[in-house]
């Protein structure tokens, strides 16, 4: 009888700015993947508005503990674990804080492929990138623990100040591009650049047939 093969383990580190919407974007893949149930979904919807954030519903799987919770801010490194047909992966979910850069630092060195997300939020991804963003920091960390590869998800496609626009993703992806480059990510073997709306789960574990998004996958 032939021994069941072992699984290939792949580590993926969600990293970004904070607010960039990591936490939702893990868990929302969390609940597609089917390591969350609809049970568990409805408690943390109640958790969250209670809370008064509605929103926060997907982050819970990720953020456990109170204090993470209650200031909407992920401290520790969150972690989950899913499996498909061939590969176990563990997905990490760093703090996008400056104060916890040696948190994300412990999560990102165990990893094997990085998800810098960064919002298209008008405001916010200019905030992450500017000079003292942690879109910089965390991008430079990945490449100095040894990551090679990045998926760039450009999240909140789906805000109101976005509505999935073609010219905001491309300008994101051109301000990106060749700072991401100089990191030592190649823009044409390592580096790939999805809009996604962790929130809706748009584009996330399954690729979105909605005509906005048509053109927008050609990066």
């Amino acid at each position: 009888m032939a021994e069941k093969e072992e699984k290939v383990n792949l580590n993926i580190v969600f990293i970004g700015h904070v607010d960039a919407g990591k936490s939702t974007m893990a868990g929302h893949l969390m609940f597609d993947m089917n390591v969350l149930d609809d049970r568990t979904l409805e408690k943390f919807a109640k958790e969250a508005k209670e809370l008064g954030r509605d929103s926060w519903v997907y982050s819970f799987a990720m953020d456990l503990n109170e204090e993470e919770r209650s200031r909407g801010k992920t401290v520790e490194c969150g972690r989950a674990v899913f499996e498909t047909k061939d590969r176990s992966i563990t997905v990490v979910d760093a703090p996008g804080h400056r104060n916890f850069v040696p948190h994300m630092v412990s999560g990102t060195s165990q990893a094997d492929l990085g998800v810098l997300v960064v919002s298209a939020r008008k405001g916010e991804y200019e905030t992450g990138f500017q000079r003292n963003g942690q879109t910089r920091e965390h991008a430079l960390i990945a490449r100095t623990c040894g990551i090679n590869s990045m998926v760039v998800a450009i999240n909140k496609m789906d805000d109101p100040t976005v509505n999935w626009n073609k010219d905001r993703f491309d300008e994101i992806v051109a301000g990106l591009s060749p700072f991401l480059k100089g990191c030592g990510f190649s823009t044409k073997r390592n580096l790939h650049f999805i809009p996604v709306s962790g929130f809706s789960g748009a584009n996330l574990a399954t690729k979105c047939e909605d005509a906005r998004l048509v053109v927008l996958q050609l990066h």
